[in-house]
């Protein structure tokens, strides 16, 4: 999978899957199986271990614009194969 993020890129959430805490800080959450659009990405520290990575802000959430998700939750859709895309719709439904 590309590490490779931009502006405008459609990508799948592949990670659903957030600590409780992580409630306090978001209005909006990514749903697996959900196709977003990337608004921005930045290199950020995690939210926890403060280790530097990817993040990505997205257009269809209603967060801060400080607020970015850890890109390794998502990949780029044109990355997906035939079958992962009908997995994860699956999964999504």
């Amino acid at each position: 999978m590309s590490e490779q993020f931009y502006a405008g890129q459609r990508v799948v959430c592949i990670n659903d899957r957030y600590s409780r805490y992580f409630v306090e800080w978001a209005d909006d959450f990514p749903v697996k199986g959900t196709v977003y659009t990337v608004k921005k990405a930045i290199v950020c520290g995690d939210a926890f271990t403060q280790e530097p990575g990817l993040g990505l802000h997205l257009e269809e959430l209603n967060n801060s614009e400080n607020f970015y998700y850890t890109a390794t939750r998502f990949v780029p859709v044109e990355e997906l194969t035939e079958v992962e895309a009908d997995e994860l719709l699956a999964v999504a439904a």
